[in-house]
C-alpha cells in the first residue's frame, strides 16, 4: 500500500515538477510566479478530483479488494490525504530546484521521505507500542507539516499572488510536457520499489515491513 502511495503521488504529479526545472530557471520572477500558481491551483483541484473518485465506496473496495486490506478503510483514507501532500510537495520541491535552492530542496526532500520515521520511532520508544494506524497518522501529519512549511520557504522565490495569474495556458503548456515523462516516472519507481514486492512473494508482508523501516532509517543516514 505505502509502494502504491509513492507511485500514485508520482503519476498525479503529471511531470509539473520537471517542467520546472527544466523550463523554469531561465525567466523572471514574474513569469515563474505565474507558471507556480497556475499549476499549484491546477494540481489541487486535479488532486481534489481524483481523491473524490478513489473515495467512492465500489471503487475504494475495489482497490482495497486488490491490495486485500479490506479491514482498513481508515488506513486507506489516511493513505489518500499522504498522496495530496505528497504531491503537491513535489512541485515545490521542483520549483526550489528551478530557483536553485538545492540546500532548501534537499533538507525539505530529507524530511518529507524520511525523518518522520524519527517521530514515529520516538512515539514507540514513548508509547511502547506501534501499529498500523499509528504509522500512518504520523506519515500523514509528517508530510503534511513539511508541505506547510516548504510552500511558506518557497514564496521568497514569489511575487504576491494575485487570481488573474492564473492562466489556462500555461497549464496546458505543463501538461503537454510532462505527460510524456509519466512512463518513464512509473518505470523509475517500479525499479527502485520491486524489491518489496519480491520479498513479499517469497517472504510475507511482516518481512517487507521490517525491510523496508531499514531502508528508510539508512536513507536518513546516507
Amino acid at each position: 500500500f505505502a509502494i502504491g502511495i509513492n507511485i500514485a503521488s508520482t503519476i498525479f504529479e503529471i511531470g509539473i515538477s520537471q517542467y520546472f526545472i527544466t523550463k523554469l530557471p531561465g525567466e523572471n520572477i514574474k513569469e515563474k510566479t505565474k507558471t507556480f500558481y497556475s499549476m499549484w491551483f491546477f494540481e489541487i483541484i486535479f488532486l481534489i478530483i481524483l481523491i473524490s473518485i478513489s473515495s467512492l465506496p465500489f471503487v475504494r473496495d475495489f482497490i482495497l479488494g486488490a491490495l486485500g486490506l479490506l479491514d482498513h478503510i481508515l488506513i486507506y483514507y489516511i493513505g489518500l490525504s499522504v498522496i495530496f501532500s505528497m504531491t503537491l510537495f513535489r512541485l515545490v520541491s521542483g520549483y526550489f530546484v528551478a530557483n536553485k535552492r538545492l540546500v532548501a530542496n534537499n533538507i525539505y526532500s530529507l524530511s518529507e521521505k524520511s525523518l518522520w520515521m524519527l517521530v514515529l520511532i520516538v512515539f514507540f520508544l514513548i508509547t511502547g507500542k506501534l501499529n498500523l494506524l499509528a504509522v500512518f497518522v504520523i506519515w500523514s501529519l509528517g508530510v503534511f507539516i513539511n508541505l506547510i512549511i516548504s510552500f511558506f520557504a518557497s514564496k521568497q522565490n514569489l511575487t504576491k499572488f494575485k487570481i488573474s495569474i492564473i492562466q489556462k495556458g500555461v497549464i496546458k503548456k505543463n501538461i503537454a510536457f510532462g505527460a510524456p515523462l509519466l512512463l518513464f516516472l512509473i518505470g523509475t519507481w517500479v525499479m527502485a520499489m520491486g524489491d518489496r514486492y519480491i520479498i513479499n512473494f517469497l517472504l510475507g508482508t511482516d518481512k517487507v515491513g521490517i525491510y523496508s523501516l531499514a531502508y528508510t532509517l539508512l536513507g536518513v543516514v546516507f
